[in-house]
């Protein structure tokens, strides 16, 4: 794998973290701050689907990193040809974290948007 793809995956998994954080905070600061709002179910799922996102996001960037350090150790060596082996687990990190992200920030929306948890019009604080 090149380095310059390494970055920009490590990158793109940083942005997808910083997003999830942000997401995640504003949505229980607004929850927090409104009185007429309470953390529904839809959003207490959603939030739990953007933590598990980081989580595996933290999957995908630490199997990067141990390439890395892999890639210069001789292949001969038992845990290098695992984990060469086990590389294509990479990918179904990506795709569940880009799939754990989306679901979550759709519920988060939704749950501000539907039900009982609808943001008013007019609202004090």
């Amino acid at each position: 794998m090149k380095e310059e793809t390494k970055q920009t995956l490590i990158s793109y998994y940083k942005w997808v973290v910083s997003l999830s954080i942000f997401v995640i905070g504003f949505s229980v600061s607004i929850v927090s701050v409104i009185d007429k709002l309470r953390f529904s179910v839809m959003l207490k799922w959603g939030v739990a689907l953007l933590l598990v996102s980081i989580f595996v996001n933290w999957l995908a960037i630490k199997k990067l990193v141990t390439y890395s350090v892999i890639e210069t150790e001789q292949a001969e060596s038992g845990l290098a040809r695992f984990f060469v082996k086990t590389l294509s687990i990479l990918k179904i990190y990506g795709l569940l974290q880009n799939w754990l992200f989306i679901v979550g920030l759709i519920l988060i929306i939704l749950s501000f948007m539907l039900g009982e948890n609808r943001v008013p019009v007019s609202f004090s604080l």
